[in-house]
Formats: structure tokens, sequence, C-alpha cells
């Protein structure tokens, strides 16, 4: 029996890889642990006036599209970049991009409530309404609805 790895990358990727193993006799089972839907017509940011971009994977890529072609986007900050100390980085790329942001309980001070681009006094409305949502060190636990809108 050939050896058997098993794929929990998102489906495209997992086809590539999985072709490439089957030429080296390797069988794969391809189990997504999550599904990206990528919307259509969905195109990268114009990088002219950036300094830099680094993307990690596809899924970090896909990931700037939506939130790039949103018209209602909306980053949660938690605690995981109060434990990065990311308050520069955090602060840097929400006044770069000029995306609303709401803190969950434990990543308050990251950026400061009274933020320009804080939506913290309409938390429900901006749950609800968010049509892209990117998280910063937050988790989609019970204070976020798990996901949901409240």
């Amino acid at each position: 029996m050939p050896p058997l790895a098993l794929l929990t990358r998102p489906r495209p990727d997992s086809e590539i890889l999985a072709e490439l193993l089957r030429a080296k006799g390797v069988a794969s089972l391809i189990e997504p642990v999550i599904e990206i839907e990528p919307l259509d017509g969905a195109a990268l940011p114009d990088l002219d006036n950036m300094q830099a971009l680094l993307l990690t994977s596809a899924n970090g890529v896909r990931a700037l599209a939506a939130l790039r072609s949103a018209e209602r986007p909306l980053v949660v900050v938690g605690k995981g970049a109060a434990h990065a100390r990311a308050e520069s980085e955090v602060r840097a790329f929400l006044e770069h991009t000029q995306l609303p942001f709401l803190a969950s309980p434990m990543g308050k001070g990251v950026v400061p409530d009274d933020h320009p681009l804080s939506v913290a006094p309409g938390r429900s409305f901006a749950l609800q309404n968010a049509d892209v949502v990117l998280l910063i060190g937050a988790r989609l636990n019970w204070i976020m609805h798990f996901g949901l809108p409240p």
C-alpha cells in the first residue's frame, strides 16, 4: 500500500499538492479544514504607494483581495495583538488602510477606543453589517458570537 498524505489546506491548494504527490507515488486524502470562496472580480490592491507587502500564503492573497473589495469591512483586534505587543503595527495598518476596527475585551488598549476608526460605540451594528471581517489576534468565540451576527 502506498503512503497516504492527509491534506487539510483549502481544496484548490490541496489538489495541486495531491497531483505532485501522486507523481511521486504518494496517495492523498483531501479534507480541507476551511473552505475559502474568493469573491468574483476581487483584485489585488494598487501597490504603487506601498513600501512593502508580505503575504505568506495563497490564503493571505485571497483574504487581502476580499478585504479590498469589501463594502463594509471590519477589523477585530484581540488579545493576541496585545500579547504580541503589536500596538504600533496594528495602528499603522489601520491608519494606512483606513479600516474601521473593534477591539475585543482583551484587545482593548492595542488601539485606543477613542481612535477615529474605532466603531466601539456601534459594536453590534458593525458586527451585524460587516461583509468581511479581519481578525488580528482575535478568536471567534462566544464574545464574538462565534462569527455569527449578534
